[in-house]
Protein backbone atom coordinates (compact mmCIF):
# COMPACT_ATOMS: atom_id res chain seq x y z
CA UNK A 1 0.00 0.00 0.00
CA UNK A 2 3.11 2.27 0.54
CA UNK A 3 4.40 1.36 -2.75
CA UNK A 4 1.10 2.63 -4.48
CA UNK A 5 1.18 6.22 -1.96
CA UNK A 6 5.13 6.43 -3.17
CA UNK A 7 4.54 6.25 -6.34
CA UNK A 8 1.05 8.32 -7.18
CA UNK A 9 3.32 11.05 -4.96
CA UNK A 10 6.48 10.42 -7.37
CA UNK A 11 4.13 11.30 -10.21
CA UNK A 12 2.02 14.10 -8.82
CA UNK A 13 5.25 15.71 -8.29
CA UNK A 14 6.62 15.00 -11.59
CA UNK A 15 3.57 16.80 -13.33
CA UNK A 16 3.44 20.73 -14.41
CA UNK A 17 1.25 23.08 -13.01
CA UNK A 18 -0.71 23.32 -16.06
CA UNK A 19 -1.38 19.26 -16.31
CA UNK A 20 -1.85 19.67 -11.92
CA UNK A 21 -5.00 21.99 -13.20
CA UNK A 22 -6.17 20.00 -15.89
CA UNK A 23 -6.29 17.23 -13.30
CA UNK A 24 -8.31 19.40 -10.95
CA UNK A 25 -10.43 20.21 -13.43
CA UNK A 26 -11.25 16.98 -14.57
CA UNK A 27 -12.32 15.65 -11.48
CA UNK A 28 -14.33 18.54 -10.52
CA UNK A 29 -16.24 17.92 -13.36
CA UNK A 30 -16.47 14.57 -13.31
CA UNK A 31 -17.58 14.68 -9.81
CA UNK A 32 -20.50 17.16 -11.22
CA UNK A 33 -21.53 15.18 -13.91
CA UNK A 34 -22.08 11.71 -11.76
CA UNK A 35 -24.49 14.52 -9.27
CA UNK A 36 -26.49 15.68 -12.00
CA UNK A 37 -27.02 12.36 -13.31
CA UNK A 38 -27.86 11.15 -9.98
CA UNK A 39 -30.61 14.01 -9.49
CA UNK A 40 -31.70 13.70 -12.77
CA UNK A 41 -32.48 9.78 -12.34
CA UNK A 42 -33.82 10.82 -9.13
CA UNK A 43 -36.28 13.04 -10.40
CA UNK A 44 -37.05 10.64 -13.20
CA UNK A 45 -37.32 7.32 -11.58
CA UNK A 46 -39.95 9.53 -8.78
CA UNK A 47 -42.24 10.82 -11.52
CA UNK A 48 -42.32 8.09 -12.99
CA UNK A 49 -43.60 6.10 -9.45
CA UNK A 50 -46.12 8.70 -8.63
CA UNK A 51 -47.60 8.12 -12.46
CA UNK A 52 -47.51 4.22 -11.68
CA UNK A 53 -49.30 5.40 -8.00
CA UNK A 54 -51.90 7.47 -10.11
CA UNK A 55 -52.50 4.78 -12.51
CA UNK A 56 -53.98 2.09 -9.97
CA UNK A 57 -55.69 5.09 -7.54
CA UNK A 58 -57.12 7.34 -9.95
CA UNK A 59 -57.37 6.77 -13.90
CA UNK A 60 -58.42 9.78 -15.09
CA UNK A 61 -56.10 12.09 -13.28
CA UNK A 62 -53.34 9.57 -14.64
CA UNK A 63 -54.89 10.34 -18.20
CA UNK A 64 -54.24 14.28 -17.45
CA UNK A 65 -51.16 14.53 -15.87
CA UNK A 66 -49.56 12.18 -18.74
CA UNK A 67 -50.77 14.34 -20.98
CA UNK A 68 -49.22 17.54 -19.50
CA UNK A 69 -45.99 15.59 -18.98
CA UNK A 70 -46.10 14.95 -23.07
CA UNK A 71 -46.74 18.11 -23.57
CA UNK A 72 -43.81 19.42 -21.47
CA UNK A 73 -41.86 16.91 -23.05
CA UNK A 74 -42.28 17.78 -26.56
CA UNK A 75 -41.68 21.65 -25.43
CA UNK A 76 -38.71 21.36 -24.16
CA UNK A 77 -37.66 19.08 -27.38
CA UNK A 78 -38.77 21.89 -29.59
CA UNK A 79 -36.89 24.59 -27.76
CA UNK A 80 -33.61 22.45 -27.80
CA UNK A 81 -33.50 20.93 -31.05
CA UNK A 82 -31.57 22.57 -33.70
CA UNK A 83 -32.22 25.35 -36.04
Amino acid sequence: MTAIFESISTYIGSISTEQMVSLLLFILLVSFARTTVQRGLSVACSVFGLMAILHFINPQLYTIAYNVLLQAGQTMMAIFEPV
